[in-house]
């Protein structure tokens, strides 16, 4: 059985349906990364 035998059905999604699945994460409160600053070390 090779890698494309294996693979699950896909669904399509609406763009209402995709905002129904994001409502429980509010992506603009979000807070970002903290900003990494390297420096180098010799």
């Amino acid at each position: 059985m090779g890698f494309v035998e294996r693979l699950q059905p896909t669904c399509t999604l609406t763009m209402k349906e995709l905002e129904w699945l994001l409502e429980g994460f509010d992506l603009w409160a979000a807070k970002p990364h903290k900003t990494l600053h390297y420096q180098s070390v010799t």
